[in-house]
């Protein structure tokens, strides 16, 4: 019995069709950037509502 060779290279990445491609760490770093940002702009927006309408959201 032969051993199978597998066709396509040994250091090459993984892809499947039903994955989406694999990231760089800076498409991660300005994903935290962006969320981050969202983060601090929607407290600061809510914070300069008055206290009756802040009220109301709650």
């Amino acid at each position: 019995m032969t051993k199978k060779r597998n066709a396509r290279h040994w250091d090459a990445p993984q892809l499947h069709t039903d994955h989406p491609r694999p990231v760089t760490r800076r498409q991660f770093v300005a994903q935290g950037f962006m969320t981050g940002a969202a983060y601090t702009v929607g407290g600061g927006a809510l914070s300069m509502l008055p206290a009756s309408a802040m009220a109301a959201l709650s």
